[in-house]
């Protein structure tokens, strides 16, 4: 029997698998790669979602740095700032509690939860993983066994397994009710901010054309920059309104960013109001397609100096 054609099919189903963020979520949560080492998985998912094999032993671009400091770079601390509880905590105390969205609640379990003590309009949020949230607006309209059953398999995730971001392994899964916050349009944008050895480099906007989602990135002078991410495509003409106190907001990104090679801050802005959102050491998960050129991602990995290496 000729196997001539097996190797580029399963060249062609790893492409499947891993080109989708879900199905590279419940085909990881089932175990499917658990048996790889880091390394090996995230060469392999690299392949897939880049387009080049990434090279861990002599990392160049901003993905295959990241993703060497996913391994070389351990250190326990991390741990409690990807919480979305304890990070609050140590946010609060850098720079003080009215840059934090208050807390509701936190429970170990969705049986815990008492929906009635909760206001009209809240948030639901998973403490360990990254996406999962229940947005309500309405408690009257909310269906809250719905929210009860998508919170309790949320809960019960490895998110660390997705792309072996090792810290999301280590943080306590729990629930946590927000403050519902929101702009005069009803909207909430991101704002992202890439800090490299305690410099924000450069700042990306969340935004919504035609129902859609999408990610403007820009410069330290607020000139839009020629990509985006493919997850999100960016509309490069488009009338993005930026804060007047976008410099108190590179401030705060330059101040939390402060010993860490990479780190990403994000932060909300309601009304001039700056509200801390959570820090992320692997942005997009260390796979960031960068759409429309990928060659910004050698550009973008010549400003992390990884010194321990």
């Amino acid at each position: 029997m000729r196997r001539t054609g097996l190797s580029s099919k399963l060249r062609k189903l790893e492409q499947f698998i891993f080109n989708s963020r879900k199905r590279t979520l419940y085909l990881s949560y089932l175990g499917l790669y658990d048996k790889l080492d880091d390394a090996s998985f995230i060469k392999k998912k690299g392949k897939a979602l880049l387009g080049y094999p990434l090279d861990l032993e002599d990392p160049k671009t901003f993905n295959e740095k990241m993703n060497w400091l996913k391994i070389h770079d351990r250190n326990p601390n991390y741990v409690p700032l990807v919480d979305k509880y304890e990070v609050k905590k140590i946010i609060a105390k850098k720079l003080g509690s009215d840059y934090i969205i208050p807390n509701l609640g936190v429970w170990d379990s969705v049986d815990e939860i008492d929906f009635s003590k909760l206001p009209e309009r809240f948030v639901l949020k998973c403490t360990h993983d990254s996406g999962s949230r229940v947005i309500c607006t309405d408690k009257a309209k909310l269906d809250i066994e719905k929210a009860k059953a998508s919170l309790d398999v949320w809960l019960k995730k490895d998110y660390s397994k997705l792309n072996r971001e090792w810290m999301y392994g280590k943080v306590k899964h729990r629930i946590i009710a927000e403050k519902y916050i929101e702009n005069e349009g009803g909207y909430l944008n991101d704002f992202r901010f890439y800090c490299f050895n305690g410099e924000p480099k450069f700042f990306s906007i969340d935004f919504h054309v035609d129902g859609k989602n999408h990610m403007n990135f820009y410069d330290e002078k607020l000139k839009v920059l020629p990509f985006g991410s493919a997850e999100e495509p960016p509309v490069f003409d488009a009338d993005v309104r930026i804060p007047d106190n976008i410099g108190d907001m590179f401030a705060i990104a330059r101040k939390l960013s402060v010993g860490h090679p990479f780190i990403r801050v994000d932060m909300y802005n309601v009304g001039g109001k700056i509200y801390f959102s959570e820090l992320t050491f692997f942005t997009h998960g260390g796979f960031f397609i960068l759409y429309p050129d990928q060659s910004w991602d050698a550009k973008i990995g010549d400003y992390l100096a990884l010194a321990n290496k």
